[in-house]
């Protein structure tokens, strides 16, 4: 398993590498490699997420890791059908987004809740925090809420201002466990994050694209 898990990063690592120079340089075949890429990811991060090696604790997985790899293998294939200009890739999406916020997010505050001694108030903090992400993109991009935009904000000041200093600084646990806590979490939410703020880049179009569609559609309507 740990042969194949690495041999599928590195070969993941090569076409999304392979992606970026192939679009930026506007090759022949740029969509192919695209795809390859994108159905690469799908594969390769619902597999890194139930590794047990990953994880915090020495636990197996459980429903809740895989329900998030379920999450991310429905997004991962919606964004590259998305990028692709391909059929049912916003289904996909929303169906990775609807699995995410409906499924594993209460999963994983059941979980939490079980633990002896949980905060609570922490992991509820942070777990709203997360789902307000996806709600925004939803509300924003398929409802045309402007509204939505501010459910990022609000996610970001639970995530940072409550989750975050209760989580990372609990005197509760061992100094080493702490500093075990702070590598793995930062590493998981910058990486997360990007990954996020491109995801949303894919389904909601530039400001110039914007205008553009809304001037064809006007001069449409005058015609």
């Amino acid at each position: 398993m740990k042969n194949i898990q690495a041999i599928l990063g590195y070969v993941t690592s090569v076409f999304v590498l392979l992606t970026i120079a192939f679009k930026v340089n506007r090759y022949p075949g740029e969509e192919i490699i695209l795809a390859i890429a994108g159905g690469l990811m799908s594969i390769y991060f619902p597999i890194y997420i139930i590794d047990p090696s990953k994880s915090l604790t020495t636990d197996k997985p459980g429903i809740s890791k895989y329900a998030l790899a379920i999450s991310a293998f429905l997004v991962s294939l919606g964004a590259t059908l998305k990028i692709s200009h391909l059929e049912f890739g916003s289904l996909f999406i929303l169906l990775g987004f609807g699995s995410f916020c409906i499924i594993y997010l209460p999963l994983l505050f059941i979980k939490k809740s079980k633990e002896p001694g949980t905060n609570k108030l922490m992991y509820l903090a942070g777990i709203i925090g997360l789902a307000l992400f996806p709600i925004g993109i939803f509300l924003r991009v398929y409802l045309g809420s402007p509204s939505g935009m501010q459910f990022f904000t609000v996610g970001a000041i639970l995530i940072c201002l409550i989750f975050l200093p209760y989580y990372l600084f609990d005197k509760s646990i061992a100094y080493d466990e702490r500093l075990k806590r702070g590598s793995i979490v930062s590493y998981r939410l910058i990486i997360g994050f990007l990954l996020f703020f491109f995801l949303f880049r894919t389904v909601y179009p530039p400001k110039m694209e914007s205008q553009i569609q809304q001037t064809q559609q006007h001069v449409v309507f005058e015609h």
